[in-house]
Parts: C-alpha cells; structure tokens; sequence
C-alpha cells in the first residue's frame, strides 16, 4: 500500500491527507483494500458533519475509485481490434487497459490538468488497484438537473456555457479529456469547472487535434440532448471557439463527415423507437454539421504543442453519488 501526497491548490478546503486523525486513515485504508466489488464507494467518516449548502464539498466524505471493475463488453474489445483499420482517427477506440495502467492514467492526466492550473480532483491515498479521492460536492450533471427542475433555466443555460467555455481552455492548454460528460465535471470552490473520471485517452491513439475535436462532438451529445434553451448549444459553441485553439473545430468536420450520409434514416426513427444514445447523436452531430457549414470552424489548422508536465498539483473530487 502506498500513500500519495501531491502540493495542494485545495480550492474547497478539504482536509490534507496528514491531517487526518489515524482512525480516519485507518478506515480509508481499509476501504481502499477491501473486495467488495464497487467500482466508486463514498466513505463518510464518523463524525463527519458535512457541508452547510448540499452541493458543496464535505470535509468528512472521501470516495474511492477502483480500476478493473467494470467487465470489457464484447461490442468494445470488436472496436478496440478493428480500430487500425478505421480510416478516420477519431473514430478509433483507445486502447483497452489492465487495472494498474488505468490507474496510472488517471494519475498522469490528473497531473497534466493539474500542472495547467485546470481544477482535478485531489488524491488522498493510492493503492495498487485504486485511488481516495476527497469530496468536492454535487457534480455538474446534477447542478443542471436541479436548476432545470427549478425553472432557473437562464442559471442552466449559464452553466452550460461555463462547461463548454472551460473544455476550450482545457485543449488551449494542449489537453483532452477522453470522455467529457457534465456527470465527470465539477465546480470548484471559485466557480470554476473542474473535470475527473480520466477513462479514456484517445490522444494516445491519434493527433492531438483529432482527439480534442473528439471531445467536443461527445460534449455536444449532451449539450443538445435537452438543452433548457433553444439557442443553448449554439451559443455554447461560441464560448468554447472563444477559448479554443483555432486547430480543433476544423477538425470536427472530418470526424462526422462518415456518418452525416446516414443521419436522414436515423432521423426517420427519432420519434420511432431511437434510444436516448441515438438521440444524443443525431441531434449533436446535426448541429455541429449545420453550424460548421456556417463557418463556425475556420481559422487555422494549427494546435497548440502538448505542455511539458511541471509536476503535481491537485484540486478536489466531485462527489459520484
């Protein structure tokens, strides 16, 4: 068993890890090892008398994530074997990994956004197979849900555009994320988004620009699911192209160009049994196609160079409950 401890820019003010009272750690510890077979598990330690607002972090609340969980479905390994011959990198499946590569992902992109001053969460205690996390409150999946169901659409719609406006500044620093989902984001202590769940690592498979424009099209899947105003994803897309590198949104076109020729027979099947899934991409690929057309993606093809990593330092975990 190791301990990680990592500089702190700790922006919810959770507690270090050598702070922790030795009956603390010992429980986490013990929870870190355990079998039970739980991917996530929140841990709330006795006493813990949580936040005063729900959505915030919780100085007593840890969560730990286990690497190797989860079963590879037979539909993924197909994907990951016939990837090489998938013309269009985008398109292409990351590499499946065992257990400790997981983890060892998920600690080197933590410190890569983190070296860029990108809110991520702040590893308590690592494992060999998984990581303690500390609490950083309600991700952004489920702020959206609230203020939709509590009619705040302009604060939704606001959120929205932190959300998109913040992946443009995460590929401006010459990152990707993988999967960028608001179920994977949080936000910090000064309002800023903060991101976790490093699952996948597509810029490890193809350029770095392909991979980035990647993460926008499976953003925009959520963006235009059910967006709480007509002309959200529209002005979403102008705050991630004001953040952006000019190299990413040209490179948007050449992923969907593949699929744009089956979009009208997915159509006819939107209101006739097309699943959540379907939905997102049609809907997400029809924007994207239509505002491109338009010139939302001119500008130059040139990405920014990947930063060199300057070290370690972390931020706080988003709450998974």
């Amino acid at each position: 068993m190791d301990t990680f401890v990592t500089d702190t820019m700790d922006d919810t003010a959770n507690i270090p890890e050598n702070d922790l009272a030795s009956d603390a750690l010992a429980l986490l510890m013990q929870v870190l090892t355990a079998d039970d077979g739980k991917r996530v598990v929140r841990v709330v330690l006795p006493g813990a008398t949580g936040s005063a607002a729900p959505n915030d972090a919780s100085e007593g609340v840890f969560w730990v994530k286990r690497f190797g969980i989860e079963r590879v479905r037979l539909v993924q390994r197909a994907h990951a074997a016939l990837s090489p011959l998938i013309p269009v990198a985008a398109l292409r499946s990351a590499a499946l990994a065992d257990p400790a590569a997981q983890l060892e992902r998920e600690q080197r992109k933590l410190e890569a956004f983190a070296s860029a001053g990108i809110p991520v969460p702040r590893i308590v205690l690592k494992g060999d197979r998984a990581l303690v996390f500390s609490d950083t409150g309600a991700d952004v999946q489920k702020r959206l849900r609230a203020l939709v169901e509590a009619g705040e659409t302009e604060l939704a719609e606001e959120l929205i555009l932190r959300i998109a406006s913040s992946l443009g500044a995460v590929h401006a620093a010459g990152l990707c994320h993988g999967r960028p989902h608001p179920r994977d984001m949080f936000v910090a202590g000064n309002g800023r988004i903060g991101f976790y769940d490093f699952e996948e690592e597509p810029e490890a498979r193809m350029p770095l620009a392909d991979a980035q424009a990647r993460d926008v099209w499976l953003l925009f899947m959520q963006i235009c699911a059910d967006p709480p105003k007509p002309e959200t994803p529209e002005r979403a897309l102008a705050a991630y192209r004001a953040a952006a590198p000019l190299g990413v949104l040209p490179r948007v076109g050449p992923i969907i160009a593949p699929v744009k020729p089956f979009l009208p027979l997915v159509g006819l099947f939107k209101h006739r049994g097309l699943g959540k899934d379907g939905k997102r991409f049609l809907n997400a690929t029809r924007f994207l196609s239509d505002a491109l057309q338009h010139g939302a993606g001119k500008g130059s093809e040139e990405a920014p160079a990947r930063p060199e990593l300057r070290g370690a330092s972390t931020m706080n975990k988003a709450g998974k409950g």
